[in-house]
Parts: structure tokens; sequence; C-alpha cells
């Protein structure tokens, strides 16, 4: 009932389209989807559509680096760049994979103009971390790394899993293992299941 009154709200916060899935141990239940995909409402939401998980995807990429330290690939007290070497520069040499992790490297946003452009740039974009400065000395403050998150948890899988995308490492160790409707960067023809955003 109060999924659906979402969707008859006479305000601004009107639901367009959701899903909301509820598992107790392995067992579903809860399974609900309604509404719209497209803000035109004339896609109907599927039980297959996906959508942009956003910040949520932090979550998953924590589990990939958490993956290669329980195999002995990496340790939470490692410097970054013993294993992206590029990353030392700029006052960035003691960094740990930790404060990384916890949002303490003191690397935000990016201090270069980016475009949205840029940001499908992933050599681009981690170059443009290797060389920034942090703006504070990390471990001693947190702030929430909204964008570079990805790009600093992701580029460390990358280097420690024999340069597999953090997308590649998702699906082949997560994704594909566990069933799971997951992923970072959609194949084009998956693109029709997408909600708009």
């Amino acid at each position: 009932e109060r999924f659906a009154a979402n969707f008859q709200r006479a305000d601004h916060c009107r639901e367009v389209g959701a899903a909301l899935t509820v598992f107790h141990g392995e067992r579903c239940i809860v399974d609900l989807w309604a509404g719209h995909m497209d803000a035109s409402r004339v896609q109907p939401w599927h039980k297959d559509t996906l959508l942009n998980v956003y910040s949520t995807t932090k979550g998953i990429v924590a589990v990939c680096v958490a993956m290669l330290v329980d195999r002995g690939v990496l340790s939470y007290d490692d410097a970054v760049a013993s294993v992206w070497p590029e990353f030392a520069q700029n006052g960035k040499q003691h960094i740990t994979i930790a404060q990384v992790l916890s949002h303490q490297a003191g690397l935000p946003a990016f201090d270069e103009p980016t475009t949205i452009k840029d940001l499908f740039d992933w050599p681009g974009r981690c170059a443009a971390l290797a060389r920034q400065k942090p703006r504070w000395v990390p471990g001693e403050k947190t702030a929430y790394h909204p964008i570079t998150y990805g790009y600093l948890a992701g580029e460390i899988v990358r280097r420690a899993s024999g340069r597999r995308s953090i997308g590649e490492f998702v699906q082949q160790e997560l994704a594909t293992p566990l069933a799971a409707d997951f992923f970072i960067g959609l194949a084009p023809a998956l693109q029709r299941r997408a909600a708009e955003t």
C-alpha cells in the first residue's frame, strides 16, 4: 500500500517508476514494480527494468576491494601507489587503500575543469587524480568523494586484478556468479531496459 501510494500522490513527489524487492535470507518476500521507465509515461516499467543506482555502487566497488584483500592480493594498509605508482605524485605517496575507501584521501572532486564527456575517459580521469594534490593531509579529515571514489577504488581494483576494468571485475566475480542483474558500464544491447534518469 505504501509503495502504491507513491504513484497516487498529488504533489511534486509523485513517483514516475520504481521497483522494490525484499529478501529475508534467500527467500524473496516482496517483489514490486510499477509506473513508467520514462518521464513522458509512455514506456511501462517492467520486472527487469534497469536503473542507475548512483552512489550505492560505491558499496559494490568496496566489496571488490574486499575480495582482493581476502585473497591476499591487497591489504587495506597498502599505499595506493604500491599498485598504482603514478598516484604517488604531489604528496600522495602514503595514501592508503583504507583512506581511499573511507573518503579520507583528500580528493573529493577534480581540481581540473571536468566536463560530462571527460567523465567517460577513465584513463584521463585517473591520470588527473594521479596528478592532483590532496585538499587536506590524507587521513586527517573525511569528506564524501562523490565523483572521484569510483575512479580511485576502481583503478585500485583494475591494477590489482590484472588490468580488468571495475565493470569486468564486477561481472566476472560478483554479478555472474550471483545471477545479479547489475552492471558498471551498460552494453548497448541492454540500453532498452534502462529507465530514463
